[in-house]
C-alpha cells in the first residue's frame, strides 16, 4: 500500500478509534502495510493492557479491518506486538495540519517521547479473519 495511504489510515484511525485504546487500555497499534489480503500491523502493549498475544492481536486486525474501508476485504493478519517500560503514546489535535512549525514541533515532541520506550519482548502472531467467523 501507498506511504501516504498508510499515513491518512493512521491518522484517522488514532483519532477515531486507536486514542481509547492509548488511553484507557495501555496499547497503541499502527497499519505498517496492507498487500495480499493482508494487514500488517504494530502494537505496543504497556503492563496496563492484560490480554495474551493472540487475543491481543484478533481484537486490534478485527478492529482495524472494520473501522477502515480501505482494508474490508482482508482475510489475513500479521501482528508484531510490542512490550513497553512506558506508556503507549498520545493523542494530539492539530487545528492547522498544514502548518509546517507546528507539525515539526509535534514530531520532535513524538521523536523524545519514543526515544523514552524501550521495546522487549517482540512476538509475532498471523491469522485470518475467516477462521475467526468460523469459531
Amino acid at each position: 500500500m501507498d506511504k501516504e495511504v498508510l499515513e491518512k489510515i493512521n491518522y484517522e484511525h488514532v483519532r477515531k478509534v486507536d486514542k481509547f485504546y492509548r488511553m484507557f487500555g495501555g496499547l497503541s497499534s499502527s497499519l505498517t502495510d496492507y498487500k495480499h489480503e493482508t494487514i500488517y500491523l504494530t502494537i505496543h502493549i504497556s503492563s496496563r493492557w492484560n490480554k495474551d498475544a493472540s487475543t491481543t492481536a484478533q481484537k486490534l486486525a478485527k478492529c482495524w479491518k472494520e473501522s477502515n474501508t480501505e482494508l474490508f476485504a482482508a482475510k489475513y493478519y500479521c501482528v508484531q506486538i510490542y512490550s513497553l517500560n512506558g506508556d503507549t503514546g498520545f493523542v494530539t489535535s492539530c487545528p492547522l495540519p498544514n502548518n509546517k512549525l507546528l507539525n515539526e514541533l509535534i514530531s520532535q515532541f513524538k521523536r523524545g517521547i519514543e526515544e523514552l520506550h524501550e521495546l522487549k519482548n517482540g512476538i509475532m502472531v498471523k491469522g485470518n479473519f475467516l477462521q475467526m467467523e468460523l469459531d
